[in-house]
């Protein structure tokens, strides 16, 4: 949960109505990806655990399909990753999608 108060503050996770706490409970309680973290925790753990809970956060806030549900976010249609299954890119100009984007999304890289 620390690790989500970085990214989105405590107000948006905590307000039940929030994408953002939407997203955080999911990863927290159901995603099939389970993170483990402590203070060794690598550098690199820590970005796939931001990049998980954002490209859930942008699920949630335009309410994309279930069909990414419970796939890493590497094989979501539009979505596209290194080899280090990093995102470094997201095209999803086929979706139909309105609406204004959010800050979290510039925590990519």
């Amino acid at each position: 949960f620390d690790q989500l108060v970085k990214i989105s503050g405590t107000e948006n996770l905590i307000d039940r109505q929030t994408a953002e706490y939407k997203a955080a409970c999911w990863i927290i309680h159901e995603d099939e990806i389970q993170f483990e973290f402590s203070e060794t925790s690598s550098e690199k753990q820590s970005y796939l655990l931001h990049q998980r809970y954002i490209m859930e956060l942008l699920r949630f806030k335009f309410n994309l399909t279930g069909h990414m549900r419970n796939k890493h976010e590497c094989e979501w249609y539009g979505i596209y990753c290194d080899e280090d299954e990093i995102v470094v890119r997201i095209d999803l100009a086929g979706e139909g999608l309105s609406g204004e984007l959010f800050g979290e999304l510039g925590e990519l890289n």
